[in-house]
């Protein structure tokens, strides 16, 4: 297992190591109400960055990422030959956003997983997390809370639905799955008593994965201090652009419950600030529909599991993938998923007509520098 790597920009790197201990130990010592305040980010005084290099090639090797949205509701699948079952995704929204391999992870993987999760786990309660900057306490979160999702969806798998998962008797978002400086957290808790109360920018919404279609894009990297804000913007205009994150039906524009969720923290003024908010990232066509008079109601969301094969064990006849040279690869693609990859790559050829897919994206950002003959600070 390769650690954590805390990098101090003014002395030498220091290795965090990842260290046994007991699940069940759950301690708490502040009142939930007090969590905000506990992990409220303070003055900057450390210049620490996080690496995250062991989760870039965990999600490198388990997200499969589908492209855009084309902005068209997706027939239901026809059924197979000699049969009336149809099995795998069958949702509308079924081609958007990225999906998880999950039937094709192992025991270790997920053995990596909650190790890795742990190491997160501690190392912020021993790093000052507060006194990170607020970039770099931001990718914290962001990455701890989907790396539990991850691992929770995983643990359940075969599941069709992961908002509906309990550990005990206590749904998967409200569970104690998480202690970081000792204080017991649910992923709720991250989003609505960390985050959203206390960065004031809306975009940080779209960088918690729900492990469902309708949840913001999961990358095939990790989040970082230095693309946090960078991936956000990316993460918006998916979304935004997407039918899940907004469309507009015959009588109201229908935009993600995730919004209204967060519709204390960012968006008081219901109609105004959320149409603000999606000219922000809209393109053309899709802003002329935000403009439209209509009333902003919450769209029925799509918590079927963001997989490849639709939340349940695969078909029997397979489809083994090959090398460039012809040679067989241990892994095989159940028909469920080669469906699904089958009607990308159709989406996919339709958006490149249009012109809404280029070659490569070229992002230009100004960075810090430094002179490289000044004196070392």
């Amino acid at each position: 297992m390769r650690a954590l790597l805390l990098l101090a920009l003014s002395a030498a790197p220091f290795v965090f190591t990842p260290t046994a201990f007991a699940e069940e130990l759950r301690v708490n010592t502040v009142a939930a109400a007090d969590i905000s305040a506990a992990f409220r980010p303070a003055a900057e005084t450390s210049r620490k960055k996080l690496d995250y290099t062991f989760l870039d090639d965990m999600l490198d090797v388990s997200v499969v990422s589908l492209g855009p949205s084309d902005r068209r509701r997706k027939s239901r699948p026809p059924v197979m030959t000699g049969s009336k079952i149809v099995t795998g995704h069958i949702s509308a929204y079924r081609l958007e956003g990225n999906r998880i391999t999950y039937h094709f992870l192992n025991e270790s993987y997920l053995e990596d997983l909650i190790l890795y999760r742990q190491e997160l786990e501690q190392l912020g309660g021993n790093i000052g997390l507060t006194n990170l900057s607020k970039k770099e306490q931001l990718a914290y979160w962001f990455n701890l809370h989907n790396v539990a999702m991850i691992e929770q969806v995983l643990k359940d798998y075969y599941t069709k639905y992961p908002s509906r998962i309990k550990i005990g008797e206590v749904p998967l978002d409200d569970a104690k799955i998480l202690n970081v400086k000792n204080i017991p957290l649910s992923l709720r808790d991250i989003r609505e008593k960390i985050v959203f109360p206390n960065w004031k920018n809306p975009d940080v919404i779209y960088g918690f994965y729900r492990g469902d279609i309708g949840s913001p894009a999961i990358q095939t990297f990790a989040y970082s201090g230095e693309n946090v804000d960078t991936l956000l913007k990316l993460q918006g205009y998916e979304f935004v652009n997407a039918l899940r994150g907004f469309n507009l039906s015959e009588k109201a524009r229908r935009v993600s419950k995730l919004y209204h969720e967060a519709r204390q923290f960012y968006f008081q003024d219901w109609e105004n600030d959320i149409e603000a908010h999606l000219l922000k990232y809209a393109r053309d066509d899709v802003a002329e529909e935000v403009r439209t008079q209509k009333p902003v109601i919450v769209d029925e969301y799509d918590d079927f599991i963001g997989d490849l094969v639709g939340g349940q064990r695969p078909r029997a006849g397979l489809f083994r993938l090959k090398t460039a040279a012809g040679f067989p690869l241990d892994s095989q693609i159940p028909f469920e998923a080669q469906r699904l990859i089958s009607e990308n790559k159709i989406k996919y050829d339709t958006l490149k007509a249009k012109g809404l897919i280029q070659r490569g994206t070229v992002i230009i950002e100004d960075i810090e520098t430094r002179d490289p003959d000044a004196p070392d600070p």
